[in-house]
């Protein structure tokens, strides 16, 4: 894991060279999900509602009774509470007219990860593979902390670099982000133009910022929206 962190900290040495002083790697040790999260954005719209209560109920650390909508649905989350169970996330039991007992259990990293994190750990993967052939590929790295320019310290939830082009990419499972004063600065502050910054959503949308959040715009997939935009860059 160490040397993991090390060659990860070296690419991101190279992501912000010439923008930001790159500080260190948060270490959550949830790259071991990619199969999950690939899974989850696959099937994103299956398991949107359960998602959502499973955030709630992490809170409050309890049991919950869910009842999926169809028989699509149940088989689906079902095999998403399968590979949890894998990871001792959650534990499970079928309970009668296709309703499921579902108990989150106290693992951080599990917590992390269901809470949200699973979508950067997703576009992370994603965007590798879309840049992959790219000549001017330099990177991609999530959970970044860098000093800015005015030695503020900034947490990036994911950072790709083309040639000299550095880009920023928000993933939110939330619409918890309006404080605009803190794009306003990352971005002023990192040099970068404002269209080389967007945020994304798991459900086919982004959200640019021109000093202000734009309305949502709908993309056909994660996939297209990053082939064209980097592309365009």
């Amino acid at each position: 894991m160490a040397n993991d962190i090390k060659k990860r900290y070296r690419k991101s040495i190279k992501i912000f060279c010439g923008y930001a002083k790159v500080e260190g790697i948060k270490d959550d040790g949830l790259g071991i999900g990619s199969n999950l999260a690939l899974f989850i954005a696959k099937n994103y719209e299956n398991l949107e509602e359960l998602l959502k209560k499973i955030t709630r109920h992490i809170k409050f650390k309890d049991r919950f009774i869910y009842e999926p909508n169809n028989d699509l649905d149940y088989e689906i989350i079902t095999k998403f509470l399968e590979k949890c169970y894998d990871f001792n996330w959650i534990k499970w039991t079928k309970l009668k007219d296709n309703k499921l007992l579902i108990d989150i259990q106290e693992d951080k990293k599990g917590i992390i990860f269901l809470s949200g994190r699973w979508f950067e750990v997703y576009l992370k993967y994603l965007i590798s593979n879309v840049l992959s052939q790219n000549k001017d590929y330099i990177g991609v790295e999530r959970n970044v902390v860098i000093k800015l320019k005015d030695s503020s310290i900034a947490e990036i939830d994911i950072a790709a670099r083309l040639g000299k082009k550095l880009f920023i990419i928000e993933a939110k499972t939330t619409e918890n982000f309006k404080n605009a004063s803190k794009y306003k600065k990352l971005i002023n502050t990192l040099g970068i133009p404002q269209k080389n910054f967007v945020i994304v959503f798991p459900d086919n949308r982004v959200k640019f910022f021109e000093g202000y959040f734009t309305e949502d715009i709908a993309i056909e997939s994660h996939r297209s929206f990053f082939s064209e935009w980097f592309e365009n860059a």
